[in-house]
């Protein structure tokens, strides 16, 4: 039998390697509005208006808390579906407390309406709500952290406190984690169930949310409305602007989820040029990095892949070398 050349070893060996790996569909940072484009300010990350002000979050009718956003680093004519892998996210307590337990909520929407204050403050902003892959009934994910102690919190300077989790949506009800139909007007609302006793009951008392993230214009063009609209995200967009107050970025928050988890127009909530005390922050919203899957994500190169395809070449030019005829 004849033996195949070193050469066209590595070529076979490459060309399999490579129909392996266009079996999967590539992954990656869809949305990160917890860091920011170079050029721009690092954002101010906080619990929430009242987590800048100490005030109670139950007053102010945050302890449900959405976002409107577009996906980032896809290829937008490819189109989705995505697969939602994961999520980073910020457990904020108005009020540090040694927690035995904090449940998280969270419900995934294909369909961002359009409703702010301006445009529809009555209607529902999200649509099209990602069914629950276990089957159960209420929000999309529903999940304990387990208990969060008051020393596991980053102080912040009005003494208040968050700290960073991470969920995985990839389960045995959820193989291929939470798929939404496209790439752009998507939602997510988040909220809280928390206990002080092992086993107790939850309750959702408002002092506990999900961490938001304030920046303002970059300094490149400070004061010009239009630079508002340049997403200083590191990767995505909001999809909700008030379009009466400079197009600032716009979040949503209520009390109690109007009942079905969703959020109306009038619920928006951004950080006006007016406030002067926040410094005019125009690019609101929560603080996320998700994670997606499929066939728009632009991967970025892998440093297995790196080597891979160094190891390719100096195994292609010894190769070479070798079959080069001598010059004596």
């Amino acid at each position: 039998m004849r033996k195949l050349s070193p050469l066209l070893s590595v070529l076979v060996l490459i060309s399999w390697a490579g129909a392996a790996e266009a079996q999967s569909l590539p992954s990656g940072v869809v949305f990160d509005s917890i860091h920011t484009k170079p050029g721009f300010k690092d954002p101010i990350l906080g619990v929430s208006t009242a987590g800048f002000d100490g005030t109670d979050l139950s007053t102010l009718k945050q302890a449900f808390v959405g976002q409107a956003f577009n996906f980032g680093n896809v290829n937008n004519s490819i189109g989705g579906p995505m697969n939602i892998t994961g999520l980073d996210f910020f457990v904020g307590e108005v009020k540090p407390v040694d927690y035995a337990n904090v449940q998280v909520r969270i419900q995934l929407y294909d369909l961002y309406t359009g409703a702010t204050p301006d445009t529809n403050p009555t209607g529902n902003v999200f649509a099209n709500p990602i069914a629950n892959p276990s089957g159960a009934a209420g929000p999309t994910w529903v999940q304990d952290l387990g208990a969060i102690p008051t020393s596991s919190l980053t102080p912040l300077s009005n003494g208040s406190g968050e700290v960073l989790q991470h969920l995985s949506f990839i389960t045995a009800d959820s193989p291929n984690g939470l798929t939404v139909g496209s790439l752009s007007n998507l939602g997510i609302v988040i909220s809280f169930g928390e206990t002080t006793t092992a086993g107790g009951p939850l309750t959702t008392s408002g002092n506990v949310s999900a961490g938001i993230r304030l920046s303002d214009t970059p300094p490149a063009d400070p004061g010009s409305a239009t630079s508002h609209q340049n997403s200083p995200f590191a990767t995505g967009t909001s999809a909700a602007l008030w379009s009466s107050r400079d197009n600032n970025y716009l979040y949503f928050r209520n009390k109690d989820g109007n009942g079905d988890f969703n959020m109306l127009g009038n619920q928006g909530n951004d950080f006006a040029p007016g406030d002067d005390d926040l410094n005019k922050q125009f690019f609101s919203g929560l603080a996320l990095i998700m994670y997606g899957q499929g066939a728009a994500v632009i991967p970025e190169p892998s440093s297995s892949a790196l080597l891979a395809a160094g190891l390719t070449l100096s195994l292609v030019g010894s190769a070479i070398r070798r079959r080069r005829p001598s010059q004596n």
